[in-house]
């Protein structure tokens, strides 16, 4: 997993991804037969402590425009120890059926699981089988709760935490990976790496307050870790905090001076204060380090128009 870097300059705004996690239950609605799919949210939830090979409540869906061809696959599927949750109108001239049944399912099974289902909704003439979703046996219950994620990451050695942390970002899961990465600075597990990984998942959640304070925390704390310093930077940046930008930009510099997407940083960030002159020399600099540099690039472009 490569954190430092990602958040590169676009001359105006960086972007991040919004977070995903388990809540009362998971849904696949969209490609629903897609087996790739089905396995990459069967390991979101892994990831998050849920034990996959135990039975849960698992939900499908079904949408028409007419009431009698879903009251038949009703009436059919409900022979195979299906129990009906509603068929209801959910606009003008549009049904829903929500069926669920109680299962342990991998995601090949669920995979051959939606062909079935498929293969019965064309039989009636239904419009389409939407996919499915998959909660707690109890449906008061959330599929994760605080309590069983917390009992699941502390089962956990201190690398195997720090290494479920990282699995939760490469997963885009940022609420759980927050809440390892600060357990793991509590029980002092790769301080620095987490510290780092923590403002990760904040900037990732849009809490940016908080992770700037930490990242000022944590670069007075642990001055050389480049990583931290560029995302510091990267993060003024996106709030058009220019100055601040390139003062740590330049710390970043002189730890890695031959950081073409550093170099850039500052380019671009002078830019934006309308220091033009100096955004061309750091500009070609950025360049001359990494001539395919299409963010530099571009940026030169806007520059030479400007002459």
């Amino acid at each position: 997993m490569k954190l430092f870097g990602k958040h590169l300059i676009c001359l105006t705004m960086l972007l991040f991804v919004v977070s995903a996690s388990c809540k009362a239950n998971e849904t696949m609605t969209e490609n629903s037969i897609d087996i790739e799919r089905i396995r990459h949210l069967f390991e979101k939830m892994e990831a998050q402590g849920v034990d996959l090979t135990k039975p849960h409540l698992y939900g499908y869906f079904f949408f028409d425009n007419e009431r009698r061809g879903l009251e038949r696959l009703s009436e059919e599927v409900l022979k195979d120890g299906y129990t009906l949750v509603n068929l209801q109108q959910i606009e003008e001239s549009r049904f829903r059926l929500h069926i669920e049944k109680v299962e342990t399912h991998t995601p090949k099974s669920l995979y051959e699981r939606g062909l079935v289902l498929t293969k019965i909704a064309s039989k009636y003439s239904i419009d389409v089988y939407d996919g499915w979703d998959v909660g707690n046996v109890d449906p008061s219950k959330p599929l994760v709760t605080n309590e069983s994620f917390r009992a699941f990451m502390n089962a956990k050695s201190g690398e195997e935490r720090f290494a479920l942390g990282e699995r939760l970002l490469d997963l885009e899961i940022y609420d759980r990976a927050e809440q390892v990465f600060r357990n793991c600075i509590d029980q002092r597990i790769k301080e620095q790496d987490s510290t780092h990984n923590l403002s990760f998942a904040l900037l990732e959640q849009n809490k940016t307050d908080e992770a700037i304070s930490l990242l000022e925390e944590a670069v007075k704390k642990f001055p050389k870790h480049l990583k931290m310093r560029f995302n510091l930077a990267a993060t003024y940046y996106e709030l058009a905090s220019f100055e601040k930008t390139i003062e740590h930009y330049q710390v970043a510099a002189r730890l890695s001076p031959s950081d073409a997407n550093i170099v850039y940083g500052i380019a671009a960030a002078q830019f934006g204060l309308g220091k033009f002159s100096d955004s061309l020399i750091n500009c070609k600099k950025a360049l001359a380090l990494d001539p395919q540099h299409e963010y530099a690039k571009e940026l030169l472009k806007q520059l030479e128009e400007r002459k």
